[in-house]
């Protein structure tokens, strides 16, 4: 029997997998999937497919050995520990998330998708402080991607500030990231929104200041709409 044609096989899973095909893409990975040492790519695949459908356990399986397939250091590798990362957030199992997602941003530090998920992570499993330090540390290297991305890790850094109890000096923070009238630092609103919400949490504010806060956010994210 003549050995599969490996970049049809996997050209063809992706096609499914973009038209929401699930099964079939995974159908269509099982010869490339018993193989030794695994191969990367039809494990990853599968590892989306398997997100997409809900099965996030196996997702996590498939993740793992697409790891396994890949040469210690090698350029790829990063990528790969970012979608185990992503896999095991999705799966509930954030601690264990955080631990492949700080070696897949070591390896790719200016990736916002692994920065951001690694952020969502911490937060998740309760390790504020930690998701305070991630953000400033992105923010400082430019790691956050375009102006959305680097919007998106400033309204959580704000957020996980409040959530540490210190909500006047996240009202700082919202204020040094995203100035009012500076609409290309919250293209979409995020921040404003972030420190809207800190607002309700400050003790020093006024009735007055908070209702103009939260104006100036109705006003800001109906921008961005």
């Amino acid at each position: 029997m003549p050995p599969p044609d490996r970049l049809a096989i996997l050209r063809s899973a992706q096609r499914l997998l973009d038209q929401g095909s699930l099964a079939r893409a995974l159908a269509t990975l099982e010869p490339l999937l018993g193989a030794e040492p695994p191969d990367t790519d039809a494990h990853t695949l599968a590892c989306v497919a398997l997100a997409y459908a809900g099965r996030t356990d196996d997702a996590v399986t498939h993740a793992r050995h697409a790891l396994r397939g890949v040469t210690p250091g090698a350029p790829g590798e990063g990528q790969v520990r970012h979608n185990l990362g992503a896999a095991l957030a999705a799966a509930g199992r954030d601690d264990e998330a955080v631990d492949e997602l700080r070696r897949a941003v070591a390896m790719l530090p200016r990736d916002g998708d692994a920065l951001l998920t690694l952020v969502e992570a911490l937060r998740r499993a309760g390790r504020l402080g930690e998701a305070r330090e991630a953000c400033e540390g992105g923010l400082r290297l430019g790691g956050e991607g375009d102006g959305a991305g680097r919007a998106r890790l400033a309204a959580l850094l704000v957020r996980s500030t409040v959530s540490c109890g210190r909500a006047d000096e996240a009202l700082r923070e919202a204020a040094l990231l995203a100035p009012r009238g500076d609409e290309r630092s919250d293209p979409g609103g995020e921040v404003a929104l972030a420190a809207a919400g800190a607002a309700l949490c400050a003790p020093g504010l006024s009735a007055a200041q908070v209702r103009a806060l939260q104006e100036h956010t109705a006003e800001r994210v109906s921008r961005a709409a």
